[in-house]
């Protein structure tokens, strides 16, 4: 959760019904509806009312998040990128 420490966002990206949250670190939070797995998160639970980590260590820093009406995009610095 985001007020387990402090996190500074640099970047959002707000879906049809669901939000992307970019921090400095290169972290990446999700939540909203996630009927197709927009949130990078457990796809059997539609509704995330709590911001939740995205795992991305196995990508590299992410640089960027994007987030369409009902999909998600994050850009790494390595020129990977993940999306659902």
């Amino acid at each position: 959760m985001l007020a387990a420490a402090v996190v500074l966002p640099v970047q959002v990206a707000c879906g049809s019904r669901h939000t992307l949250v970019l921090t400095a670190s290169g972290a990446v939070f999700a939540w909203g509806w996630n009927k197709y797995g927009q949130c990078c998160r457990t796809a059997t639970v539609l509704d995330l009312l709590q911001p939740g980590k995205v795992s991305t260590d196995h990508c590299g820093k992410a640089v960027a998040v994007s987030a369409g009406r009902w999909h998600s995009v994050v850009s790494f610095s390595n020129s990977q990128h993940g999306n659902n």
